[in-house]
């Protein structure tokens, strides 16, 4: 458990997400937002409900963690000949 924790923080909690946000908030705001779409389309909150309380909860920071680094490796180095990520789709 130590050693993903380590690994987590790793992972640069400034890293900008957005214009908005960092790789540590716990919401996302996203740029780019489409027209006829509202900024909640273009927004991930972090702390949803799980059976135990919340994704944000301490209990839980690696799978927070292994959630934000694989959307976030999926925007930032998609798959070959995949065209646009997941993230970017609407």
């Amino acid at each position: 458990m130590i050693l993903l924790l380590a690994q987590a923080a790793a992972f640069a909690p400034d890293i900008a997400i957005s214009s908005r946000s960092r790789f540590s908030d716990d919401m996302w705001h996203l740029d780019d937002i489409r027209p006829g779409c509202s900024r909640g389309d273009y927004s991930l909150d972090w702390g949803f409900t799980v059976a135990t309380g919340r994704f944000t909860d301490p209990a839980l920071l690696p799978w927070l963690a292994a959630a934000k680094t694989l959307l976030w490796s999926a925007k930032v180095d998609p798959r070959r000949g995949e065209g646009t990520s997941m993230m970017a789709r609407s």
